[in-house]
């Protein structure tokens, strides 16, 4: 089986949308409760994360050695888990601008 990356498919679908905007602006703690519950289980994002879960699991080499940008939530033995802090993470929390990013600054909360 031959795997092709289709960004067109996924990524549009995991995209941070308006509506996220506004209800981590409007109410943030509903904005973690509904990313931490779940409670977005019918949603095209849910569904696209899963999908990326399982390609992940059945083609884990493949799908590593195309990243180049992305969050993980487990490690895998291909991904440098303290380089990928110090280059994407890190930078992003130590901002001099406190109120910077304040959704990425959020997520790492959870």
């Amino acid at each position: 089986m031959t795997l092709r990356w289709r960004p067109e498919v996924i990524i549009p679908n995991m995209e941070f949308r308006p509506g996220d905007r506004e209800l981590f602006e409007d109410s943030p703690e509903d904005y973690i409760r509904h990313d931490v519950e779940g409670s977005d289980m019918e949603t095209r994002r849910r569904a696209a994360c899963e999908l990326v879960r399982a390609l992940s699991m059945f083609f884990e080499t493949k799908i590593t050695g195309r990243q180049k940008k992305s969050g993980v939530t487990k490690a895998n033995a291909l991904v440098d888990i303290k380089s990928f802090f110090s280059h994407h993470i890190l930078p992003e929390l130590a901002d001099a601008q406190v109120d910077a990013h304040p959704v990425l600054k959020a997520d790492t909360l959870q």
